[in-house]
């Protein structure tokens, strides 16, 4: 019986943690030279690791063994567990137990032929964490899926294809090995040799012609095939077989015995019409149709990659294989304007058990419920949920996050979300598809401001932010809505918008209530790390009265309008963004002033682009000057980062 996958995973990055010291890899140079292959320095392994649930290195150890193991009663015996494992492999305590990784990568697939490749790919996903503020981060990210598909593809049968991406791996891997630094290039130069030996064992097991040079002639139209490599002497006027089960068949043509000649009559076609087989020979049950490849189930494989920090500046401070430990962590890593909201960090984690709605009465349990409570709230969900056609907006009370990570949450086809006269939330992982305006009696909130009121003409908004400060929206998904995906007004300030993937919109976001509305002018948006995938039209964002910062968005599709703009004198620094422009002719400019009644020029507006990449013809219109940078502390990437920094754009995982 297989042990379980996630945990031995777990293990083994650890045990490279433990050998290497992997707290000194962010500090590691991106481009450093590898050469001389200089190890990182020894980390204490009983102080909590930063990006591993605040757990350390030696507790995370014991408890990936104790689950591997079925459940081990203590840290303890889990770790004398460990120990003893070590010593069956021959390695030392801790250590991943030589080439391929010893007793513990071994449990990881059945076949200890293939076991170089689960080495192989542990290596290449260490490779990868350690290289994620590089240039390199998606290469190697691209070299460890091609092997979780060359496994799936050793599960159904296929070697020749999983051959192909082993290769695949090992051609990226290669291109990296001198453009990260030493440490990571260390597990690239381990990883190849093992890349090698899986591409032998997977070429070993398969059936593979047999041509003159090993076997004597060819037959016409075809050609012999055999199980396993030749290895006896040619005889003067035939060939020798190697001793081969009788039980291999070739199809179409006829059985060979241990070192014997072919047994006459079992020819199977007609002699008169001289035709031979040229197909392969039937799989054989034992060899081919148990595999289970090297990786265990995919989607271990696939959820721990997901999980790993990649160069992203929010993303880098949370993530790790083990974030579920620590949720409330996530509230550290706000950047931008919204600096500072910690959400429902301070209140107890509150289960969304149900996507039943009550929008008077809600009940404990359900969405609504835990969103409108007085108490701060950090608001997680059990399974998948999808709250399509709601009677009303989900409205967000102050103190809370509403944390979708590791579920598909969804909501839609009705009113979505509003944020009103609110503070201090965190909105993460959602996806809005479709929202739309409706009317009626709602719940608004409970203790001291409970009251249940009427809601007018809302528009179908995804985010409504209304007269509220401290609100971050992160790693959201918007497509299609009846108005704005995202709409920040009445006076809104310290807001953070990241992460997120807007589609099939016309506009996209608005700061700012309208061109009269002078209490803007406190407001301060901050709009980082984005992507604005395809048909958007305008407002990408779009802001009146305020300071904006738009910083490290991606726009690979263009703009059907324009992408930034504006009214009534506001003000906006684009940093670090990656503009490519469409093909339009008349599509290429980023920016459009828009100058409102009684205003004669845009001129003294402050605009100013720093650091931003253009393609296609695409440009920005500075006016103003360049005086304004943001009150808060950032690093800002450089625009070519930028495609790498939102790979993970919209919820994680969907």
């Amino acid at each position: 019986m297989r042990s379980p996958r996630l945990p031995v995973v777990l293990l083994v990055l650890v045990a490279y943690h433990l050998t290497h010291g992997a707290a000194a890899a962010p500090n590691v140079p991106a481009d450093a030279n590898p050469a001389g292959g200089a190890s990182s320095p020894a980390v204490n392994v009983s102080a909590p690791f930063e990006g591993w649930g605040g757990m350390s290195l030696m507790e995370l150890e014991a408890a990936a063994i104790a689950a591997a193991r079925g459940g081990a009663r203590s840290a303890a015996e889990a770790e004398s567990t460990s120990t003893r494992n070590a010593s069956e492999a021959g390695a030392e305590p801790g250590s991943e137990g030589g080439a391929d990784g010893g007793g513990l990568r071994r449990s990881l697939g059945g076949d200890s032929a293939l076991n170089p490749l689960a080495s192989a790919w542990h290596n290449l996903l260490i490779a990868q964490y350690l290289s994620r503020t590089t240039s390199c981060s998606d290469t190697l990210t691209q070299a460890c899926r091609a092997l979780q598909m060359a496994d799936s593809l050793v599960k159904s049968g296929k070697l020749g294809e999983a051959v192909a991406q082993t290769k695949q791996a090992a051609t990226l891997a290669r291109g990296c090995e001198g453009r990260v630094p030493a440490n990571a290039a260390q597990q690239i130069r381990l990883a190849i040799p093992q890349l090698i030996a899986g591409q032998n064992a997977l070429f070993a097991r398969g059936p593979k012609p047999v041509t003159a040079s090993s076997t004597g002639r060819r037959k016409k139209g075809g050609h012999k095939w055999k199980d396993t490599p030749v290895t006896a002497g040619r005889k003067k006027g035939g060939h020798k077989w190697k001793a081969a089960p009788t039980r291999n068949r070739v199809k179409g043509g006829h059985k060979y015995k241990r070192g014997g000649r072919p047994r006459r009559g079992s020819r199977r076609g007609s002699r008169k019409s001289g035709k031979s087989s040229s197909k392969p020979p039937a799989k054989s049950p034992a060899k081919n149709s148990g595999d289970i490849g090297w990786l265990g189930h995919n989607d271990v494989a696939q959820n721990i990659m997901q999980w790993l920090p990649y160069g992203n500046p929010i993303d880098d401070c949370w993530m790790g294989p083990n974030w579920q430990a620590t949720p409330t962590k996530l509230a550290s890593c706000v950047e931008g304007y919204a600096t500072g909201t910690t959400g429902g960090a301070k209140g107890r984690i509150y289960h969304v058990t149900s996507n039943q709605d009550d929008r008077i009465n809600p009940k404990p349990g359900t969405l609504r419920y835990g969103a409108t409570r007085a108490e701060p709230l950090w608001i997680v969900f059990d399974d998948d949920f999808d709250f399509s056609g709601l009677d009303a907006e989900i409205i967000i009370y102050s103190d809370k996050t509403i944390d979708a990570r590791g579920k598909k949450v969804t909501m839609g086809e009705g009113p979505c979300m509003a944020i009103e006269f609110a503070h201090n939330v965190i909105v993460h992982g959602m996806a809005f598809k479709n929202c739309k305006n409706r009317l009626g009696v709602i719940r608004l909130a409970t203790g001291p401001d409970n009251t249940v009121g009427g809601r007018d003409y809302l528009n179908g908004y995804g985010v409504y932010i209304y007269a509220s400060h401290h609100v971050w929206v992160d790693h959201c998904s918007f497509d299609y809505a009846d108005d704005t995906h995202i709409d920040i007004v009445a006076a809104s300030t310290a807001i953070t918008v990241s992460n997120c993937y807007f589609t099939n919109q016309d506009k996209v976001i608005l700061m700012g209530h309208d061109d009269t509305y002078s209490a803007d002018r406190n407001m301060r948006v901050t709009v980082m790390l984005n992507k604005f995938g395809p048909n958007l039209s305008e407002r990408l964002p779009r802001g009146r009265f305020g300071q904006f910062h738009v910083l490290n968005n991606y726009y690979p599709n263009g703009w059907n309008i324009y992408a930034i703009g504006g009214s009534a004198d506001p003000t906006f620094l684009s940093e670090g963004n990656y503009f490519v422009a469409n093909n339009r002719p008349f599509n290429k400019e980023v920016t459009k002033h828009n100058i409102a009644a009684g205003q004669a020029t845009y001129l003294h507006w402050d605009w100013q682009s720093v650091g931003d990449h253009f393609e296609n013809g695409a440009f920005f219109t500075e006016s103003g000057s360049p005086g304004y940078r943001p009150s808060y502390s950032y690093k800002a990437l450089s625009a070519l980062e930028v495609p790498r920094a939102t790979n993970r754009a919209g919820p994680i995982g969907q």
